[in-house]
């Protein structure tokens, strides 16, 4: 077996459970999340199906400030996803066909403890930036790119 793939993604939070932000599905304790890889080309021929990933910290926390706090008052959580199985890389990350948390960053400590319990992977305290690299706002393909 070939070692898992580590990237990053965004989540909602829903009832201390990490929720898929596309279809609001929720990712189950010990399992692995699974997703059908093709290539199909959904809306504006971009690809749609997979478990969508970033290949960086900052390109996942810059998604979320750009897109997500105007459409979310939920709680979110962020994190490092250990990705596996097909997968098809992408400029700016990945869509798999299994993922798994490796580690969570999550708003408050109560939060994180309920996370860590179900979950079992480890978790830390952060607040995102409020800022976002103004170099990404620039680059087209990066605000128009869907992983």
């Amino acid at each position: 077996m070939n070692k898992p793939l580590v990237s990053w993604r965004v989540w909602e939070i829903k009832d201390e459970k990490l929720l898929s932000i596309v279809n609001s599905s929720c990712w189950k304790s010990g399992k692995a999340y699974s997703s059908h890889v093709d290539a199909y080309y959904g809306i504006n021929n971009i690809y749609q199906n997979g478990i969508h990933s970033w290949k960086t910290k900052e390109q996942a926390f810059d998604y979320f400030i750009l897109w997500f706090t105007a459409y979310f008052n939920d709680s979110w959580c962020f994190g490092e996803l250990y990705s596996w199985g097909k997968i098809i890389e992408h400029e700016f990350g990945y869509r798999s066909e299994f993922a798994y948390p490796k580690k969570l960053y999550a708003e408050n400590q109560e939060l994180a403890q309920k996370l860590q319990n179900f979950y079992g992977c480890e978790i830390e305290i952060y607040t995102p930036p409020k800022r976002i690299n103004p170099e990404l706002i620039k680059e087209r393909e990066y605000l128009n790119e869907c992983i």
